[in-house]
């Protein structure tokens, strides 16, 4: 069998990494995959994407490495959800045009850190956004200024979010932003704009870096915080995530936005114990790729980049 599995390996490579089109990795990992018996290979090509179903809830959680960057479309409408730090703005107007986007109806820039909103400048310049929102809050650093000159170009008026804004997304569909809840805190991921979105008996959960103080003025705002999906706090730092949270969102699924190696040991192993005691199915941008997950209001499918 050993013998049978070298051999097989051995063919498939010599077949498939005579393709220019392809990407060598990927295919040697799926080479693999087929010797070690799994049944389903899913092959990332240059020209490959995730593609959006008709008349359902898509929600498309970008890799954009070490950063957060989320799609969602319902019915031709477009949300996005932070856009991705500076180095990874070219690969966002990309995935953007590659489903053929060229309005966005509503995008929020969760916090003002690099890693969330570098690449809502480049976004605001390529494409026609209706409305932007984001905290009340500021820093004085080039990105966070690129993005306010962006939005000045456009005539485009920033929409302060905070706790109890509602935002128009069509009638099918509820988004409610939950946080921020306070005016001040003292750490700026605290700032992070909540929002969750609720499509017939799914609900979603959007946090940015939303920390533990954060948190926990959520869990005693005694607002309805379950949610099937939840994006994952702060790319799985042992600073969010807690069990006090999960424990109020209940969610079967969860989404961990991190990049590969990444220097900050992101996703924790407390929070990553966390989470398989509370049996919550984890996805993650650095083991699979972007992530595509779709509901038509009664369950949640998922499908991987790799």
């Amino acid at each position: 069998m050993k013998l049978f599995k070298i051999i097989l390996t051995s063919i498939i490579l010599s077949v498939l990494l005579t393709s220019c089109s392809v990407n060598q990795e990927n295919f040697i990992k799926s080479a693999q995959a087929v010797a070690d018996g799994i049944e389903t290979i899913n092959i990332s090509s240059s020209d490959q994407k995730l593609q959006f179903k008709k008349g359902q809830l898509n929600v498309l959680f970008v890799d954009v490495n070490q950063g957060s960057a989320i799609i969602l479309e319902l019915n031709g409408k477009v949300m996005l959800f932070d856009a991705g730090d500076n180095g990874t703005e070219d690969l966002m107007v990309r995935t953007l045009k590659e489903h053929n986007i060229k309005k966005i109806d509503v995008a929020i820039g969760s916090h003002p850190h690099a890693d969330h909103i570098g690449g809502l400048d480049a976004v605001i310049d390529n494409f026609d956004v209706k409305k932007l929102y984001m905290p009340k809050v500021t820093t004085n650093t080039k990105t966070f200024e690129s993005v306010l000159l962006s939005a000045k170009k456009k005539g485009l008026k920033i929409t302060s979010a905070k706790a109890g804004t509602t935002i128009d997304f069509g009638k099918d569909i509820s988004v409610e932003v939950l946080a921020p809840i306070k005016s001040k805190y003292d750490d700026l991921n605290d700032y992070s704009v909540v929002v969750k979105l609720t499509y017939k008996n799914q609900s979603l959960l959007l946090t940015g870096d939303a920390s533990y103080e954060s948190e926990m003025d959520m869990v005693k705002s005694g607002e309805d915080l379950r949610a099937s999906l939840i994006l994952q706090p702060h790319h799985g730092s042992s600073s969010s995530g807690s069990a006090k949270l999960l424990s109020a969102v209940k969610p079967e699924y969860t989404v961990i936005q991190v990049g590969a190696n990444n220097k900050y040991g992101h996703p924790t192993d407390k929070v990553l114990k966390r989470l398989e005691k509370q049996k919550v199915k984890v996805f993650r941008n650095d083991l699979q790729g972007s992530i595509l997950a779709t509901t038509n209001g009664d369950k949640w499918e998922f499908k991987t980049e790799r």
